[in-house]
């Protein structure tokens, strides 16, 4: 169960980090 929460953990903070990305990606733009 906790190596569960911990992937579901990293698969959100993934996520967050692709958004920050393509956000920036579209300012840079």
């Amino acid at each position: 169960r906790e190596i569960a929460e911990m992937l579901g953990i990293s698969k959100s903070d993934v996520e967050k980090h692709l958004h920050q990305l393509d956000m920036v990606s579209r300012y840079d733009v």
